[in-house]
């Protein structure tokens, strides 16, 4: 199912824009169309077999082939760059976050609030590691900001005035 989703949201997000810039709106009824006959003749086979997993398994696959049927025809109608570098630096991302919170334990909402606190800390960590959306000038400046209002603060005594 996440995958599904992943791969809808890629097309719709991102390739499906190729054609309303490129006017050309109706190449997306054959992208669809050979999804829809993809996930109905999968889901007619994988169904009876492996019931709702089967119907997950059909649906991904017709989106994944909308995919690619969306890169293919999208540079027919308007050609718009793939970042495939800031993909790889996300799924980079997103495996370590991964591996952090395979690692802590699954026990109730304690459990949810500790995966989804490291899980985060982990994916910001990586993010600056990986420089995902150029995060390190983004530290950095925080990093500068914080060190001149500390040296402010120190400046006018309020430091000596808390002990």
């Amino acid at each position: 199912m996440a995958a599904n989703s992943f791969f809808n949201a890629v097309r719709a997000n991102h390739l499906d824009h190729a054609f309303q810039l490129g006017k050309k709106s109706y190449l997306q009824i054959w992208i669809m169309g050979l999804a829809g006959f993809v996930a109905v003749g999968l889901s007619l086979y994988l169904i009876p077999k492996q019931g709702a997993v089967g119907a997950a398994i059909a649906v991904t696959v017709a989106y994944a082939i909308a995919c690619v049927h969306s890169v293919i025809a999208g540079r027919y109608a308007y050609s718009i760059p793939l970042p495939i570098a800031a993909c790889a630096r996300v799924g980079i991302c997103c495996a370590i976050m991964t591996l952090v919170v395979i690692q802590l334990p699954d026990s109730g909402w304690a459990g949810l609030v500790l995966r989804a606190t490291f899980g985060g800390a982990s994916y910001i960590l990586a993010a600056i590691a990986v420089n995902l959306l150029d995060t390190q000038a983004v530290v950095i400046g925080l990093a500068g900001s914080v060190v001149r209002n500390w040296a402010v603060f120190r400046s006018k005594g309020a430091v000596k005035k808390l002990r």
